[in-house]
């Protein structure tokens, strides 16, 4: 489970790589620097509204508060310059697929083992 303190990590992460200071990100929500200082540690939480003028002011989707690491990692290598070029970005949704599939697979052999 997501907890308020995990959501501020990530909410901050997001900020940084957007290149926005706190006091930026106040100022495009309409909030005092410290509800950003406090949001970020986890001493306040947001509403779904809040949630989304994040994300529009750090231009990345919601969704991206709620991804896994594993699914996060795969986004930065699809934006390295040479993951541009169309056969590399086919490449790396194959080997996506073939990994989900690998995975599936082990949770499936996993059950049959330990009977």
């Amino acid at each position: 489970m997501l907890t308020r303190e995990e959501l501020g990590r990530r909410i901050a992460r997001e900020r940084q790589r957007a290149g926005l200071t706190q006091e930026q990100l106040a100022s495009a929500l309409g909030l005092e620097r410290t509800a950003i200082t406090r949001i970020e540690q986890g001493r306040q939480g947001v509403d779904t509204l809040q949630l989304s003028a994040i994300a529009q002011a750090v231009g990345r989707p919601p969704v991206i508060f709620f991804e896994s690491d594993e699914e996060r990692s795969l986004e930065v290598i699809l934006r390295a310059p040479d993951a541009r070029r169309e056969d590399v970005r086919q490449q790396l949704e194959w080997l996506t697929e073939f990994i989900r599939d690998y995975e599936f697979l082990l949770d499936l052999t996993s059950g049959v083992q330990a009977k």
